[in-house]
């Protein structure tokens, strides 16, 4: 196919030519809408399939509710891929007040394995790519999520985190990675009003601001308190431990789809992490197991 789908070329004549050629229009349009890709990915995803099965898979389906309908070929789902718009997470709970907690996993990607490298003698360095997630305390929800490359710091990812929330936020939760100044500046410039932060500071990072005599920061908040009543208090105050929550998420992530990427284009990459965190949405919104103390007769 020519050019990119659906694009119109226009042949500008000379102005000095006698006759102007007529317009063409190049390339053909989508045969399959986004949410046809976007179903087929899906189920690529949950059954852990390539796209050759796939395709298999869904004329089975089609055969078997009495559709005749055609399905997409396997080269074309991987193409459109990667240009495929994903819409936006949504909360379950659809609160306007967030609760939210972030943090970040790391992820495999396509390559040739242990294996060759150990049969080749290959010294390759290993890639690997950075899932950053956002999820809400309250529904255990993603509700933003970016996928970067392994030089990307977790500090720097906030704010296009922050970008794709709804919501006025309450409190965000993250472990030290994230204590620095630039976090806390994202954090106030995103919030419309005050927001708890329950970031434990780092034993070698800077201690307090300029003017935290003056005018302490929340990140001067955290760190006097800490070393005034010792930090296990300051968990039990700021409610830091509910960051064990975003590590329940990552752990349900790499156990249901999976630890690796098997697109081999960042782009594509991009798009396979998101639809794998709406899937994981959909699994959440169907029912979490609810755990409860109970006392132990004696």
């Amino acid at each position: 196919m020519g050019a990119k789908w659906g694009a119109v070329a226009k042949s500008a004549a000379l102005p000095d030519h006698p006759k102007k050629r007529k317009q063409k229009l190049q390339g053909g349009q989508f045969k399959y809408s986004d949410i046809a890709i976007e179903a087929a990915i899906t189920i690529k995803t949950v059954y852990h399939l390539p796209y050759r099965a796939t395709q298999g898979l869904l004329e089975s389906i089609m055969r078997l509710m009495n559709f005749n309908i055609t399905v997409p070929h396997y080269s074309r789902i991987c193409r459109r891929a990667r240009i495929l718009e994903i819409p936006e997470f949504v909360n379950i709970n659809n609160d306007e007040h967030l609760n939210i907690i972030i943090d970040s996993t790391g992820l495999k990607i396509f390559g040739a394995g242990l294996w060759h490298e150990e049969k080749h003698g290959l010294k390759k360095r290993r890639e690997w790519r950075k899932l950053h997630l956002v999820i809400d305390r309250n529904s255990q929800a993603i509700i933003a999520q970016e996928l970067t490359t392994s030089q990307d710091s977790d500090p720097a990812t906030v704010p296009e985190l922050l970008k794709q929330l709804v919501g006025e936020i309450n409190s965000v939760t993250a472990d030290g990675a994230y204590n620095t100044n630039e976090v806390y500046d994202s954090i106030a410039a995103h919030a419309k009003g005050d927001v708890v932060i329950a970031i434990p500071p780092q034993i070698n990072s800077a201690l307090f601001s300029v003017n935290y005599i003056d005018e302490p920061t929340k990140r001067d908040h955290n760190i006097l308190f800490a070393e005034k009543y010792g930090k296990y208090r300051w968990q039990n105050y700021s409610d830091y431990n509910y960051r064990s929550l975003v590590e329940t998420t990552m752990f349900r992530y790499k156990k249901i789809i999976g630890e690796s990427l098997f697109s081999r284009k960042f782009s594509t990459q991009k798009v396979e992490s998101k639809i794998a965190c709406h899937v994981l949405n959909k699994m959440t919104a169907l029912g979490m197991p609810i755990s409860e103390s109970i006392k132990v007769a004696a």
